[in-house]
C-alpha cells in the first residue's frame, strides 16, 4: 500500500492555519499580560507648581489633538512631579511649553503642550519638559479683583476728603474766581478783536478783487475736474449695477449660490490637502541581506509615506542577485511536425515594489506589488516595534510554488536594525535560501535636523 503524501497546496494551507493560530494566540496573550493593544507611549516628566485638578488619565493635547495622558503624579522637592505618557507616534521638541488649561470656564483640567521649533532636537524617553507656563488661578483673579475694588474705594475716600476739607473748598473757589476774571477781560478786549477781524476781511476782499480773473479760471478747472469725477462715479455705479444683476464673471460669483458653493468647496478641498500634507510623515529605509547560498548581497531601498498612524504606502527598489528570468516558449511546424522550444534567460535587473498597508493594533497587513510580482504580507510587532516578525508570499506566477519568505527584524539602536530569515522555506523542490544582514532608516524630520546641523557646522567652519 502506497503512503499518502500531502500535496503542496495542503502544506501551504496547513502552514497558514498554524501561523494564523499562533498570531491570534500571541495577540491576546501579550495583550493581556504586557498591555499590548493599548496605545503605546514613552514617559516624559514635567514639574508644576501645583497639580490641583489633575489626576491619572488626564489627557495631554497639542492643538486640540490628544497625544498622551497623565501616568503618575508625585510630590518632589515641594513641586508636583507629573509623569506624562506620550504616544509613540508623537515626538516633542526640547523647547515645547507645557501648561494646565481648563475645558470651558469651570470644566475639567487638561495639560496643553505648545509645539516647539520644527527640526529642533526631540525629547528622549524619560526626558523632561523644561518650559512650563503657570496660568492664573480663578481664586487668585478674584483676590486681585478684590484688591482693585479696595484701591478704588480708597481713592474715592481720598478725593472726598480733599474736596470736603477747607483747603479743597479754597481751591475750588480760586478756580471759579479765575474763570470770572477771564470773562471780564474778554468783555473789554472783544471790541478790539472784532476790529482786527474786520480789517482782515477788508484786506481779503481787496485781494479777491485784484485776482478775480485767476479765481474764475481756477473755478472752471475745478468744475471740469468735478465733471470727470462724476463720470467716473457713473461708471462705478454702472459696474456695480451689472454685478448686482449677475452680469459677467464677478456678478455670477457674487450673486449665484452655485458659484459661491463651488468656490467654498474648492477652498475646503485645498484646506484638506494642506492638512493632510502637514500630517504626512516620510521614512527612508535601506536594507542589505547577505544570501548564504548565493554568496552575494541583496539590497532593498524603500520610501514609506505615512498619512496616519494606522496606514502607509511604500515604494521600493530591489537589487536581487538571482535577477529576473524571462521564459520563451516557441512552437514551430517543420514537414508537418510540431516542434517545441523552451528558452529561459536570466538577467540581473532591478525589481520594484509598491505596497499599501493597514495596521490593526500590533498586526499590519500589506498587499500590492512585491519584487515586481503580485503579493501579500503581514508584520507582527513586539516591544514597541523593536521586534517585527514578517511573512510574505509573492511570485505566484512561477511553475513551482510561490515564494514564501519569513523574516525577523530586531532594532537594538535607533535608526539601525538587524534582519535574518529565509526564502522558499516550504518548497520541497527548492532548497531554502537563508540570509542575514542589517539596515538603516530615517524619518524626514531626522534628515532635516541632520542637514540643518551639518549646514550650521559648515557655516561656522567657513567663518
Amino acid at each position: 500500500m502506497e503512503e499518502k503524501i500531502l500535496s503542496t497546496e495542503a502544506k501551504v494551507g496547513l502552514f497558514v492555519v498554524v501561523i494564523s493560530g499562533i498570531l491570534f494566540w500571541m495577540t491576546f496573550k501579550l495583550g493581556g499580560c504586557l498591555g499590548v493593544g493599548a496605545p503605546r507611549g514613552y514617559p516624559v516628566k514635567v514639574a508644576l507648581e501645583t497639580a490641583q485638578g489633575l489626576n491619572l488619565e488626564t489627557p495631554v493635547y497639542i492643538a486640540g489633538i490628544q497625544i498622551g495622558k497623565v501616568n503618575d503624579i508625585a510630590l518632589e522637592e515641594g513641586k508636583a512631579r507629573v509623569i506624562l505618557k506620550i504616544f509613540t507616534e508623537y515626538q516633542l521638541e526640547e523647547d515645547v511649553e507645557a501648561s494646565i488649561r481648563t475645558m470651558g470656564f469651570l470644566g475639567a483640567k487638561y495639560i496643553n503642550i505648545k509645539p516647539g521649533t520644527p527640526g529642533a532636537p526631540v525629547i528622549e524617553p524619560g526626558g523632561e519638559i523644561v518650559r512650563v507656563k503657570i496660568p492664573p488661578d480663578v481664586e487668585e483673579l478674584i483676590d486681585e479683583l478684590g484688591e482693585v475694588v479696595q484701591d478704588i474705594r480708597e481713592v474715592s475716600r481720598s478725593l472726598r476728603a480733599v474736596i470736603g476739607g477747607e483747603e479743597g473748598e479754597a481751591s475750588l473757589r480760586e478756580i471759579i474766581d479765575n474763570i470770572r476774571e477771564a470773562s471780564v477781560s474778554l468783555k473789554y478786549d472783544f471790541p478790539v478783536i472784532a476790529g482786527n477781524i474786520r480789517r482782515v476781511s477788508e484786506d481779503l476782499e481787496d485781494l479777491i478783487s485784484e485776482n478775480r480773473e485767476g479765481l474764475r479760471e481756477s473755478l472752471e478747472q475745478f468744475q471740469m475736474a468735478a465733471a470727470d469725477l462724476q463720470e467716473s462715479l457713473d461708471n462705478i455705479a454702472s459696474i456695480t449695477r451689472k454685478i448686482n444683476e449677475g452680469e459677467g464673471s464677478l456678478g455670477k460669483l457674487v450673486n449665484e449660490d452655485e458659484t459661491v458653493e463651488k468656490l467654498n468647496e474648492t477652498i475646503e478641498g485645498v484646506n484638506e490637502i494642506l492638512a493632510v500634507s502637514r500630517r504626512l510623515r516620510a521614512f527612508i529605509d535601506y536594507r542589505g541581506e547577505y544570501l548564504i547560498e548565493d554568496n552575494d548581497l541583496k539590497s532593498h531601498f524603500s520610501l514609506r509615506l505615512q498619512p496616519g498612524a494606522d496606514k502607509y504606502y511604500q515604494i521600493g527598489i530591489v537589487d536581487d542577485p538571482q535577477g529576473v528570468t524571462e521564459v520563451t516558449d516557441v512552437y514551430t511546424r517543420d514537414d508537418g511536425e510540431t516542434q517545441y522550444t523552451h528558452t529561459e534567460v536570466t538577467e540581473r535587473k532591478l525589481k520594484f515594489s509598491l505596497e499599501m498597508a493597514k495596521r490593526f493594533y500590533d498586526l499590519t497587513l500589506r498587499g500590492g506589488i512585491i519584487e515586481s510580482t503580485g503579493g501579500v504580507g503581514m508584520d507582527y510587532s513586539l516591544l514597541g516595534d523593536r521586534i517585527i516578525v514578517s511573512f510574505e508570499a509573492f511570485d505566484f506566477g512561477k511553475e513551482t510554488n510561490p515564494n514564501l519568505q519569513a523574516r525577523l527584524s530586531l532594532e537594538p539602536f535607533r535608526h539601525l536594525y538587524l534582519v535574518g530569515g529565509a526564502n522558499d522555506f516550504i518548497d520541497s523542490e527548492i532548497e531554502p535560501r537563508y540570509f542575514f544582514g542589517g539596515g538603516i532608516k530615517f524619518e524626514d524630520r531626522d534628515l532635516k535636523a541632520l542637514f540643518g546641523t551639518a549646514g550650521t557646522a559648515a557655516s561656522v567652519g567657513g567663518q
